[in-house]
Order: structure tokens, then sequence, then C-alpha cells
């Protein structure tokens, strides 16, 4: 099985690892925050290459997780906080 560890969308790229900042759109999304926190790690990201459609997070505080969906969830906005560099590969010129 393949698995993804890299996710490009748009210009922005996501690996496992990275850290992200959760903000609820709605109700529920706002509750999730409330409950679980803001800040969620990359644990996983679901799709093929061409076809990327989800990506797993694990709340910094405690251990629940959820599915962000791509390109747009419904019930969460999300910005990169911190980018796990040990994950990355240089990009040959």
């Amino acid at each position: 099985m393949n698995f993804l560890t890299t996710l490009q969308i748009s210009n922005m790229v996501i690996h496992i690892g990275d850290l992200i900042r959760l903000s609820g759109k709605t109700r529920h999304g706002k509750n999730r925050i409330r409950e679980h926190g803001d800040l969620a790690e990359v644990a996983h990201i679901d799709g093929v290459l061409n076809a990327m459609k989800k990506f797993c997070v694990i709340h910094r505080h405690g251990d629940s997780w959820r599915w962000i969906d791509i390109p747009e969830d419904e019930h969460m906005n999300w910005e990169m906080v911190e980018k796990n560099d040990k994950n990355h590969i240089a990009e040959l010129s």
C-alpha cells in the first residue's frame, strides 16, 4: 500500500507531522475547538497523488482526531502553524 506523506493544496504543501491551527466555521466546528483545542498535528493524508481528498489531524490536547476535507471543509478552517522539517524534502533546481 502506498501511503502519502505529502499533500499540495494550491501553493501550500502539507506533510505528516505539520502543526495546524483549526478554527470553527459552524457551531459543530466551534464546539470541537472548545472541547479539544485549536492546535492539531497532521497524522495521515488520504487519497492518491492526483485526487487527495482529506487529511487527518490529532489534537494536541487529548487524543481526539478529525478528518479535514480539502479543498474546503464544511466545519473547519485551518492554517499552517509549524512545518515539520524532518519530513520535508528539498526541491532540486
